[in-house]
């Protein structure tokens, strides 16, 4: 009886779990979408059992359909090319959003800036280390142009690549910088 009552638990116990991971039909057909290389997104109608719209170009959609606001789209371009560590196409999307006026968010711009020191720890960069420290510059100016709040990681980012250019007084000077704008200076700031 015991024997009996702890197989009936047990084949309980299955059946529940067999119910609990049931795949959604809408989940694999979403799945198999994106296995075929389509980014296709379901939009949340119930017509049907959902509809699919394309997502990409400008107008890429999120999870509910809606239309994405272009920083958010250009975040999403760094955020994937620093994760493989492309920087050029996050230099790409950087003057894609200077060229078409996109603001850019702080983040987006810290993430482009360490990519800069990413791409001068390069040993086959394609870009001269003059140019990578012309481009973070450029990127750093931006910030202070547009407004961005710069941080004490915006700031390494910039030393780190100057430090890497052999420039270690300009290294040095921007470093000194972050305290006397007011931010507080981590040790990796001075050793980059």
């Amino acid at each position: 009886t015991l024997v009996h009552s702890l197989r009936t638990t047990i084949e309980t116990l299955f059946a529940c779990a067999s119910w609990l991971f049931t795949p959604n039909p809408r989940t694999l057909t979403y799945m198999a979408e994106e296995d075929k290389g389509n980014k296709r997104v379901f939009d949340g109608s119930n017509e049907g059992g959902g509809n699919f719209v394309r997502g990409g170009g400008k107008r890429q959609r999120g999870q509910e359909g809606k239309v994405l606001p272009p920083t958010v789209i250009l975040r999403r371009e760094v955020d994937r090319a620093s994760g493989k560590g492309d920087w050029r196409a996050g230099f790409a999307t950087f003057d894609k959003a200077v060229n078409e006026d996109i603001p850019l968010q702080p983040h987006t711009c810290n993430v482009l800036l360490h990519l800069c020191t990413v791409a001068a720890a390069a040993d086959d960069a394609g870009m001269s280390k003059e140019e990578l420290m012309a481009q973070a510059q450029k990127m750093f100016d931006y910030m202070k142009e547009k407004k961005i709040s710069l941080t004490e990681a915006s700031y390494t980012a910039l030393v780190r690549v100057m430090a890497a250019n052999a420039q270690p007084e300009k290294a040095f000077a921007v470093a000194k910088q972050i305290a006397s704008d007011g931010l507080v200076p981590k040790v990796r700031s001075f050793a980059p």
